[in-house]
C-alpha cells in the first residue's frame, strides 16, 4: 500500500469488518489511496507520512462520566432531563439535541461495540506515532495531526440536512455527490442512470460500477474533513468537551438542528 502523495487521511472502522477503510486525499482532493486494510497495515501507512492529518470516524475514548455531574448538566443548554443522557459522552448530547443521533459512547470500554475499541486502540498507536491533536487554531498543531470526526456529521452538515440513509442505493448516490459537488475527484454518480436501460433493469444488472461502497464513502467523508481543516481551520466547528473527545464538522456553524 503507498499513500506518498496523500496529506488528508480518512479512516472508517464501522464498515470494515474487522479492519479499516483508509481514504488519502491529496492537496486538490485528488484520491492517493482508498483500501481496506487491517489496522497494521493502515498504521505503517500514517507512520511513514512526514506530514500528515487524519479523521478517525470513531469516539477517542469512553466517556468520562461528565454527563452524571449535576453542575456540568445545568450549564448545558438545554440543561438534559433528570435521569437522563447520563451514559454518553458530550458531544454525542450535542449532537442529538440537533437531530444528528450519532452513536452513544459508554464509560466502560468493553461495553462498547469492537469497531469503537478498534479506533481507541488506533488512537493510540498514533499518538505514540508522534501525531498530535487538531486544535481548531490557525497556524497551531504540530506537522502531523489527528482529529475525530463522524460520517453522518459531515454529510448532514454538508447538505444541511439529514443524508438518506447510507444502506440504500440513494443514500449512496447522494454521499458520493456531495462529494463530487465539493470537488473530490469522484465519477459523478449521476452517470449511472444514463446507463440504466428496460433491458438491464429487467435482467436485474445494475450499473454500478462507479458508485463507491458505504465504508468508502464514510472513509472519504474524514479525509474531506481532515483536508478542511488542515487548510481553512476556520471554517470547522467542534462539538464536545476536549477532554472527552470533540466532533469536527467541516462547516461553521453548524445548524440549531438537521431534519
Amino acid at each position: 500500500m503507498s499513500a506518498l502523495e496523500a496529506i488528508h487521511f480518512g479512516i472508517d472502522l464501522a464498515g470494515a469488518r474487522g479492519g479499516c477503510t483508509l481514504a488519502g486525499l491529496d492537496q486538490h482532493l485528488g484520491i492517493a489511496v482508498l483500501e481496506q486494510a487491517s489496522a497494521a497495515d493502515v498504521m505503517e501507512v500514517l507512520a511513514s507520512q512526514p506530514r500528515a492529518v487524519v479523521a478517525v470516524n470513531g469516539p477517542v475514548r469512553p466517556n468520562l462520566g461528565l454527563m452524571m455531574d449535576g453542575p456540568f448538566r445545568k450549564a448545558l443548554s438545554p440543561a438534559p432531563r433528570p435521569g437522563s443522557w447520563t451514559d454518553c459522552r458530550v458531544a454525542e448530547y450535542d449532537l442529538w439535541q440537533r437531530g444528528l443521533r450519532v452513536a452513544r459512547t459508554p464509560a466502560e470500554a468493553d461495553r462498547c461495540p469492537a469497531w469503537k475499541r478498534r479506533g481507541f486502540s488506533l488512537y493510540q498507536d498514533l499518538l505514540a506515532q508522534g501525531f498530535g491533536w487538531f486544535s481548531g487554531r490557525p497556524g497551531t498543531g504540530a506537522a502531523r495531526r489527528i482529529m475525530e470526526t463522524d460520517p453522518l456529521v459531515c454529510y448532514a452538515a454538508l447538505l444541511e440536512r439529514l443524508p438518506f440513509r447510507k444502506k440504500s442505493l440513494e443514500g449512496r448516490i447522494q454521499r458520493q455527490l456531495v462529494l463530487y459537488t465539493h470537488r473530490v475527484d469522484l465519477p459523478n454518480p449521476l452517470r449511472i442512470f444514463e446507463e440504466f436501460t428496460r433491458y438491464r433493469l429487467l435482467q436485474g444488472i445494475l450499473p454500478l460500477d462507479d458508485l463507491l461502497n458505504q465504508s468508502q464513502l464514510d472513509a472519504l467523508s474524514a479525509a474531506y474533513a481532515a483536508s478542511i481543516a488542515a487548510q481553512k481551520p476556520d471554517q470547522v466547528t467542534m462539538v464536545g468537551d476536549p477532554a472527552e473527545g470533540q466532533v469536527l464538522a467541516p462547516v461553521r456553524p453548524l445548524l440549531a438542528r438537521y431534519d
